[in-house]
């Protein structure tokens, strides 16, 4: 993680960059949350099992960052064709 020194010393394509990155760390933690509150809802009620998956709906807030807006998860949830945070990761 950047000081704020290195961020000072960063132009602002740079700076802008880094808080990209930053905001899709900090949005890929929000999805593993969601998905760590459905697998404790799953484990409880016996329909957990690996790999699990859980759909996120993502929106802009006011301020123009992304957050997660809702989460869902069911006993019938497959893969529908790739988890989508290694995407989110890669910042496409």
């Amino acid at each position: 993680m950047r000081t704020v020194e290195d961020l000072q010393s960063y132009g602002e394509r740079e700076l802008v960059e880094e808080i990209q990155v930053l905001e899709r760390e900090l949005l890929k933690e929000r999805i593993e949350r969601a998905r760590d509150r459905w697998k404790i809802v799953a484990q409880e009620n016996g329909w957990y099992f690996e790999p699990f998956y859980i759909h996120v709906w993502i929106k802009k807030d006011d301020h123009g960052h992304m957050v997660v807006s809702d989460s869902v998860a069911h006993k019938g949830m497959e893969d529908a064709g790739g988890d989508m945070i290694d995407e989110l990761v890669k910042g496409e």
